[in-house]
């Protein structure tokens, strides 16, 4: 006797899941793209105020345009890069305000961390040092200063945790991260070794010798001198030198300082 057939519906096939390899490669992309952007961003190849689109940096870097949309979302985030008006997007722009803004915050932040910091020497800072200090310069080529940056930014990061408030260190990251590509224009325009590790080596003979306002003192010292170094590489730039002045003033320059006609 033959059996009748069901008359139950096949059970639905089963819903496909994304494969978790495809989420992890489309984010890996996305780092990809990010950290590729970012170091011509950190390195002045990507100017500052220089604009971009998505099929620019998609054909620059070999990256689809939904790696490049998530980078550039996340470099928006961190202030390196600007939305555009008309669409598009532009890198951030670097300032004279800039510069003494952040400088005015690190001499604030660094100079307070260095003096807690004495007396607390931990391993990660000693490694932090060592590395900063002894780093060679020959060639003073853009790995090398990248190099540089990437430890004078872990050495201040350590003395942020080393003066053990939480918060303060977490301002100096955010901090030292956006100074970054500042420091890299100042030591691209005076690749001197001995300048900067000099100014080092006071501030952690202080700083292990727990000598406080010593420590602080030199880090201040040291600010200054690199803020000097930073804004004369900013005002050096040979674009200033033929910058007509009254370009900036503006057409109404001209008639300052005249007595208001008489109605």
């Amino acid at each position: 006797m033959k059996s009748k057939p069901s008359s139950k519906a096949p059970p639905p096939a089963p819903a496909k899941r994304k494969s978790r390899t495809a989420g992890a490669a489309s984010r890996s992309l996305a780092e990809a793209a990010y950290e590729a952007i970012w170091r011509d961003i950190l390195t002045l190849t990507l100017h500052p105020g220089q604009k971009m689109s998505e099929a620019m940096l998609s054909d620059r870097f070999g990256f689809g345009k939904a790696p490049i949309r998530a980078a550039l979302a996340r470099l928006v985030q961190e202030g390196l890069v600007e939305n555009h008006l008309r669409g598009g997007h532009m890198v951030a722009p670097i300032t004279l305000a800039d510069i003494q803004g952040l400088y005015h915050l690190r001499r604030m932040t660094l100079g307070e961390a260095v003096r807690m910091a004495c007396g607390a020497v931990t391993d990660e800072l000693r490694r932090a040092y060592e590395r900063v200090a002894n780093l060679e310069f020959a060639g003073a080529t853009s790995d090398v200063i990248l190099a540089f940056c990437f430890n004078n930014r872990d050495f201040t990061v350590a003395l942020g945790r080393a003066a053990g408030n939480p918060l303060l260190a977490t301002w100096i990251t955010s901090l030292e991260d956006r100074f970054l590509r500042l420091l890299f224009l100042g030591v691209r325009s005076n690749p001197s070794a001995d300048l900067y590790q000099a100014d080092y080596r006071r501030i952690w003979s202080a700083l292990e010798a727990g000598r406080a306002e010593d420590a602080r003192k030199a880090m201040l010292e040291a600010l200054a001198v690199s803020e000097k170094i930073i804004t004369d590489a900013v005002l050096g730039m040979p674009e200033l030198r033929t910058l007509n002045l009254g370009d900036l003033l503006g057409p109404a320059a001209g008639e300052r300082g005249k007595t208001p006609a008489k109605p």
